[in-house]
């Protein structure tokens, strides 16, 4: 124990007062500075079936298996989610799930404890039961363990309905989620997993969804029950939630706008099916944008398989991919646009490919396959420069780099913060200075 009466004890106690201070100073100043990272991501929880779900063949006490969570991306670009966390909390951690995969931009990644929930595009059985009904809090973190969302019902969930199997959706997807008002029962039973949310939410009106009435012999199982694992995938049984919802995860993945030949005979337009499930095109709409439009409608009985790829060439479907500049649209049956592409002049034998972080031209067209990227296939288009073709083979590099700069937000405005910065710096060196010089009299 310090003396304080002594000049060496009021000294020392003076010197750790001061070292102590500053120490607190510079934390307070710099932690709310560095805690930005995770903010603005773009990528939120969108909604929840913290109740299950009600599946025909199962027994109505056993619906609270079939929970499942969703996120929507609400940025133009697509996001791996590779080394992003889901974690449910109450006093404590009650449970976490990594994720893996990619969801496109502006649209959703669905999240399941059964096959048997439709258009999920990760499925853990383990995520069955972990939902508690009297409320949690749900965390959504990037891979480097900052939160990129969060919704916090640990006193009772914001929305949703045990009882109709009502879930628990966002109004506007485009913000983040502890704000109880922007969270609404979904208009119909189930909701609308990997879809636009009821159409009573201000973001967007929704597709017609068509779901059978509630049981009268439905019931809320207790909590305890609530939470039980499932280790292994339930039963096969058929769902009894019947939509007119079209899935996501069909994209155009490459095309040849200007093949070595004739153009009316080797143009073709290239389509991939993201999803673990087979998707029936029947009713389908493909256009393209510039010139005279023509509209292809995908013939009935037409389906793509999981992770499988479509080629349409143009005697088929009729469109013209003209060479200076075009793009394309596909459309759901009830009119949604799906996905679309553009590109600016095009090269002889070049193909236009989907990639990971952006479209690049490739030297090595691959109808009915994987793309093939190589820089060495990089070859720029007409009216392009070296230093565009470089631009795109150093795309991906970029697109790291935008990622980062996409986390800090606000980023115009940057210099004066390096400014302020660079002052602290220098005013905590005084202050460090000024201390050693005290301590070593």
């Amino acid at each position: 124990m310090l003396n304080l009466s002594s000049p060496r004890g009021f000294i020392r106690a003076s010197r750790d007062f001061k070292i102590k201070l500053a120490l607190f100073l510079f934390l307070s100043l710099f932690l709310p500075f560095f805690s930005k990272a995770a903010e603005n991501s773009g990528i939120f929880i969108n909604e929840i079936s913290w109740m299950g779900a009600k599946i025909e063949g199962i027994d109505s006490k056993n619906w609270w298996r079939y929970e499942w969570l969703e996120i929507y991306n609400n940025n133009e670009a697509p996001a791996v989610l590779d080394g992003w966390k889901i974690e449910l909390n109450r006093v404590s951690l009650d449970w976490a799930l990594d994720l893996k995969g990619e969801v496109l931009g502006k649209s959703y990644f669905l999240v399941s404890a059964s096959d048997k929930i439709p258009s999920f595009d990760l499925n853990y059985s383990n995520l069955s039961g972990k939902f508690v009904n009297s409320g949690q809090k749900v965390l959504l973190k990037n891979k480097e363990g900052e939160i990129a969302d969060e919704v916090n019902c640990e006193n009772g969930w914001f929305a949703g309905d045990n009882e109709t199997k009502q879930t628990m959706e966002k109004k506007n997807s485009a913000l983040p989620g502890n704000d109880p008002d922007n969270w609404q029962d979904s208009e119909n039973s189930g909701g609308t997993p990997k879809a636009k949310n009821s159409a009573t939410a201000d973001f967007y009106k929704e597709p017609e969804i068509k779901t059978e009435p509630a049981s009268e012999t439905a019931f809320e199982l207790p909590a305890q029950s609530n939470r039980e694992e499932e280790e292994t995938i339930l039963e096969k049984a058929g769902t009894a939630i019947k939509e007119n919802v079209y899935p996501g995860g069909i994209i155009f993945n490459e095309i040849l706008p200007s093949p070595e030949g004739a153009d009316e005979e080797n143009e073709w337009i290239e389509i991939f099916n993201k999803n673990n499930f087979e998707i029936d095109l029947s009713g389908w709409k493909m256009s393209d944008a510039n010139g005279k439009t023509i509209n292809y409608i995908f013939p009935q009985g037409i389906k793509l398989g999981p992770k499988k790829f479509l080629v349409l060439k143009r005697p088929e479907t009729k469109i013209v991919l003209n060479n200076d500049a075009d793009g394309l649209r596909l459309f759901t049956p009830d009119g949604n646009l799906a996905d679309s592409v553009n590109y600016e002049k095009a090269s002889v034998g070049l193909s236009y490919n989907l990639t990971a972080s952006d479209w690049m031209w490739s030297g090595s067209p691959s109808p009915g396959s994987e793309n093939a990227i190589y820089s060495e296939n990089i070859t720029p288009a007409p009216g392009e420069n070296l230093a565009a073709s470089e631009k795109a083979a150093d795309s991906a590099t970029k697109n790291n780099l935008a990622q980062i700069n996409e986390s800090f937000p606000g980023n115009s405005n940057s210099f004066p913060i390096l400014i302020f910065a660079a002052f602290l710096a220098l005013f905590s060196g005084i202050i460090i200075l000024v201390l050693r010089k005290v301590a070593s009299k």
